[in-house]
C-alpha cells in the first residue's frame, strides 16, 4: 500500500501532472516487459517528494520488478515442466523414456551433467541408467552400493540433497564412486528422488563441474519435474508389465491350444497303435502310424538294433538301410532303464525310445530329426509307442514260442528211437508244413545255455532247417541239404549272427528217415566227446570221429589216457623243446612210411626226417613200428590232431 503521507498519494487533492501519468505508464510497461526501469522514469515519479521517499520508491519498484521477473521465470519453467510431462506421457517404453526424461530435465535446469540412477528394490543398489553430458564410460556404468554416496542418502531420506565441493563433502564416500565423479570433474551435485507413493524408483541428478550454489527455485523445479517423471515412469512400467502379461497370456493360450491339439493327436495315435496290435499288425504298422502323426521318419529295430521296419516322414515304407551308431546304442541303453525317449546328438536322428518288458529290451523306436518342434506330448507318444511295440513283440514271441514248442515236440518224437514214425506223426509234420522225406541230415549244435533259445529262433528258417529245437543241452537241426559241409556252415553262420559267439556244429550222416534217430545219436555223442575234450567251437562231421566213437564212446578220459599212453613222450618232447616230432610222425604215417615223401611234404632234407624218426624210436621204443603198435600210434596221432585242430 502507498504511504498516505507520501506526496505521491492521490488523496492529497492534487491532480498528477501529465508528465507523472506518462511516468506511471512507462513504469508499468517496464514491469510488464520485464525490463529495467529507466532512471528518468523514477526521477519523474519522485518529483515533489523528499529524498527518502525517492529512495523508498526506487527500492519498492526494484522489489516489484524482481517479483514480476521471478513470477515470469516460474511461469516459463512451469510451462516447460508441463510440456515435458505431456511429452513424457506419450512414451510407452522405459528405455527411451529414461533418456528423454534426462534430456528434458537438462533443458529445464541447464546443468553441465544430468543423469538418472535406477533403484533396485531387492538389493538397494542404484545403477546409472541414462546420462546427458557425461564423458566417461566408468560414470555411465556406475553402480552405487547400498548406503554409499549422495544417491543413497536421497533414496533413504526420500528428500532432495545437494552439496558443493564433492571431494570434501560430508557423505559416505566409496572409492569406485569417487573415481567416477573425479573422472567427470564434478564438483556440485543436486539429487532429487523419483517417488511413486512410498516406493523409490530412482534418483535424478543435476551436476556442475564448478562450484555452484543451488537455489530453492532450482531444487523445487527439479523436484517438481521428478514428481511428474516418477508418475509417468511408473505408468509406463505398469503398461509394460500389462503388455508383457498380455503377451505371455497370449503365448500361454497358444501353447495351451497346441498342447490340446497334441494331446488329441496323441490320443488318436494311441488308438491307432492299439488297433494295430489288436488287429495282429506288425512293427511296420506301428512305424507308419507314428511317422504320420509326428511327420518324421521312423525306424523300428529288434533287440540287436537290426531294422525290422522303416518309414519316411509321410508314413511311406522305405528300404531297411538303417545303420546303428555308438550314440544310438548308448541312447538305447539309457532309455532301457529310464523308460523315456533319449535325445541323440545327430543330424539325422532326434531320439531313441526302448521297447522294454520287465528287465528285457525287446526293440527300439528311432525317430528322425525334423523342422517342427518336438514337444513333451510327442515324446510321451513315442514312449507309449515303445510300450505298444513291447506288447506286440511279447505277443509275437508267445506265438513263436508256441510254434517252437510244437515243432520242438515234433522234432523230439522224430529223434526218439522208441517212437514209431506212424501216420499220426506224419500228419503232425504236414500240419507244420514239414516234408519228412526231405529231412536228410541231422545236425547237433552246442551253444551256451543262455544262447540256446536265440539259436533255436535263428534256425527257424526252412532254407536252413526243416525243424530246429532244443534237445537236452543241445540244439537239434534237421537240414534238407545233403551237403553236410554246406549245411553245417549255414547253421553255424545263423547261430553266430544271433548269439555273437562261435558254436560247435557236428553234421551227421545223410540217410533215410527210418534211421534218423541213430544218426542223430551219433552226432550228439560226437558233440559230447568234443566238449569233454575242450573243443567248444567249429564245424565238423560225424565221419571224422566215427572210429574213435566206436573205440571210446563219448569218454574223454579214455581218449586222453589212450593218447597219452601211446604218444605222450613225443608230445612232451615237442612241448619242452619246440620241435616238430609229432608233425613228422603224422606225415610219415600218412605217407605209408616213406621217408622221402615225408621229407617232400615237410620241405626238408630226407636226412632230417630220418634223424627225427630216430628220436621217435628213442622216445616210443623201436617196437612202435610193428603192425599192432603202429596201428595204435596212428590212431592216437590222428585223434590228437583232430582235437587240436
Amino acid at each position: 500500500m502507498v504511504d498516505p503521507s507520501s506526496k505521491l498519494a492521490v488523496g492529497q487533492g492534487r491532480r498528477p501532472k501529465a508528465g507523472g501519468v506518462d511516468a506511471v505508464l512507462a513504469l508499468l510497461d517496464g514491469l510488464t516487459a520485464g525490463q529495467e526501469i529507466p532512471a528518468d522514469v523514477l526521477d519523474r515519479l519522485s518529483e515533489g517528494g523528499t529524498a527518502a521517499q525517492g529512495a523508498e520508491l526506487r527500492r519498492r519498484v526494484g522489489e516489484v520488478h524482481a517479483a514480476v521477473s521471478r513470477w515470469r521465470r516460474r511461469d516459463q519453467q512451469l510451462s516447460a515442466l508441463f510440456s515435458s510431462a505431456r511429452e513424457l506421457a506419450e512414451l510407452r517404453s522405459v528405455g527411451p523414456l529414461l533418456d528423454r526424461l534426462v534430456q528434458r530435465a537438462h533443458d529445464l535446469v541447464g546443468s553441465d551433467v544430468m543423469y538418472l540412477s535406477e533403484f533396485d528394490q531387492e538389493t538397494g543398489e542404484l545403477r546409472v541408467s541414462s546420462t546427458l553430458g557425461a564423458i566417461t564410460d566408468a560414470f555411465r556404468r556406475l553402480r552405487v552400493p547400498p548406503g554409499a554416496g549422495l544417491a543413497s542418502e536421497v533414496a533413504q531420506t526420500r528428500a532432495p540433497r545437494w552439496i558443493s565441493g564433492y571431494p570434501t563433502a560430508q557423505v559416505r564416500h566409496d572409492p569406485q564412486i569417487d573415481a567416477a565423479v573425479a573422472g567427470e570433474g564434478l564438483v556440485s551435485l543436486l539429487g532429487v528422488p523419483l517417488l511413486a507413493g512410498n516406493e523409490v524408483l530412482g534418483v535424478l541428478f543435476a551436476a556442475y563441474r564448478s562450484d555452484h550454489r543451488f537455489t530453492a527455485d532450482e531444487v523445487a523445479l527439479l523436484s517438481a519435474f521428478a514428481d511428474h517423471a516418477a508418475v509417468v515412469l511408473q505408468t509406463v512400467e505398469l503398461l509394460e508389465i500389462a503388455h508383457r502379461s498380455a503377451r505371455e497370456a497370449e503365448k500361454a493360450s497358444a501353447e495351451a491350444a497346441r498342447h490340446a491339439a497334441a494331446v488329441e493327436r496323441a490320443a488318436q495315435v494311441h488308438e491307432e497303435l492299439t488297433a494295430v496290435v489288436v488287429g495282429g499288425g506288425d512293427a511296420g504298422g506301428i512305424a507308419v502310424t507314428l511317422s504320420r502323426a509326428l511327420r518324421r521318419a521312423v525306424v523300428i529295430t529288434d533287440r540287436s538294433l537290426m531294422a525290422v521296419a522303416a518309414t519316411d516322414a509321410n508314413g511311406s515304407p522305405v528300404p531297411l538301410s538303417f545303420q546303428s551308431t555308438t550314440a544310438i546304442a548308448a541312447a538305447l541303453d539309457e532309455s532301457s532303464w529310464s523308460g523315456q525317449l533319449v535325445e541323440v546328438s545327430s543330424a539325422d536322428v532326434y531320439g531313441v525310445a526302448a521297447a522294454v518288458a520287465g528287465r528285457s529290451t525287446l526293440g527300439a523306436i528311432i525317430v528322425g530329426s525334423g523342422a517342427e518342434d518336438f514337444g513333451a506330448v510327442d515324446k510321451r507318444t513315442v514312449e507309449r509307442a515303445g510300450l505298444i511295440l513291447a506288447l506286440q513283440t511279447l505277443q509275437q514271441d508267445a506265438v513263436v514260442r508256441a510254434e517252437e514248442q510244437v515243432r520242438g515236440e515234433l522234432l523230439a518224437d522224430l529223434l526218439d528211437s522208441s517212437r514209431p514214425h506212424d501216420a499220426h506223426l506224419r500228419q503232425r509234420a504236414r500240419a507244420r508244413h514239414v516234408d519228412l522225406q526231405a529231412a536228410r541230415v541231422p545236425i547237433a549244435v552246442w551253444v551256451r545255455d543262455d544262447d540256446r533259445s536265440a539259436a533255436v529262433r535263428a534256425l527257424q528258417d526252412p532254407a536252413v532247417a526243416l525243424l530246429a529245437g532244443e534237445q537236452g543241452p543241445l540244439v537239434a537241426v534237421l537240414s534238407p541239404d545233403e551237403s553236410g559241409k554246406r549245411a553245417g556252415a549255414a547253421v553255424a553262420r545263423r547261430v553266430r549272427t544271433a548269439t555273437g559267439r562261435e558254436p560247435l556244429v557236428v553234421v551227421g550222416r545223410p540217410g533215410a528217415l527210418s534211421d534218423l534217430a541213430h544218426r542223430w545219436s551219433q552226432a550228439a555223442d560226437c558233440v559230447r566227446l568234443l566238449d569233454r575234450l575242450g573243443v567248444t567251437s567249429g564245424v565238423t562231421s560225424v565221419d571224422a570221429y566215427t572210429p574213435y566213437l566206436a573205440l571210446f564212446g563219448d569218454s574223454a578220459v579214455a581218449v586222453k589216457a589212450f593218447t597219452r599212453e601211446l604218444i605222450g613222450p613225443v608230445l612232451t618232447w615237442d612241448a619242452e623243446r619246440h620241435t616238430e616230432l609229432l608233425e613228422t610222425l603224422a606225415l610219415y604215417l600218412d605217407q605209408q612210411g616213406s621217408p622221402a615223401r615225408t621229407a617232400r611234404a615237410l620241405g626238408v632234407h630226407v636226412n632230417t626226417v630220418l634223424q627225427r624218426l630216430d628220436r621217435v624210436d628213442e622216445l616210443l621204443g623201436a617196437d612202435w613200428r610193428t603192425p599192432e603198435r603202429r596201428f595204435r600210434v596212428a590212431i592216437a596221432v590222428r585223434l590228437h590232431r583232430l582235437v587240436t585242430t
